[in-house]
């Protein structure tokens, strides 16, 4: 009997319950303005995006167009249009280094009507002021999986 239980959990185990993390996750990666202020992505970019319809677009707006380490950061990240006729879930968002391991510093997410806001700081980065740092939204979609991405460099010269 005992056997059997072992075997009908390892059966289990390995069959497993369909879950959001089994689905194929697309990647986008927004395009940001020069003051790193604003950046957008269009869902008709991803292969499995439904082209007869109007492109969702989304947008990220940071509040301001430094990356000062250790102070907190604010991030909205949302649809261009009025009303997402979508389910929109923002799963998880976290920030790291994109050409050197810095870690993976998650974020709060806040989500107000469809709106997320995204809360954080970004760590010191020891070898100088010139850092470009990665942030990953994962976020499912009218039940699609995405992974939104956008590089921002954290040195006040940035712009030149």
């Amino acid at each position: 009997m005992f056997r059997g239980l072992i075997c009908l959990l390892f059966c289990w185990g390995i069959s497993g319950c369909s879950s959001d993390s089994d689905l194929e996750r697309t990647s986008l990666q927004f395009t940001c303005l020069e003051t790193q202020e604003s950046c957008s992505v269009s869902l008709s970019n991803a292969k499995n995006s439904d082209q007869s319809t109007k492109p969702e677009e989304f947008v990220l707006r940071l509040m301001q167009s430094e990356l000062p380490a250790l102070k907190p950061l604010d991030f909205y990240f949302f649809s261009s249009h009025s009303s997402i006729d979508k389910d929109f879930v923002v799963e998880k968002a976290w920030i790291g280094g994109r050409d050197m391991f810095m870690g993976e510093h998650d974020f709060t997410i806040t989500m107000q009507d469809e709106v997320a806001q995204l809360q954080g700081m970004i760590p010191v980065c020891v070898t100088g002021d010139s850092m470009i740092w990665r942030l990953h939204i994962q976020a499912l979609v009218g039940g699609s999986a995405y992974t939104f991405f956008a590089d921002f460099h954290s040195r006040s010269d940035s712009h030149n």
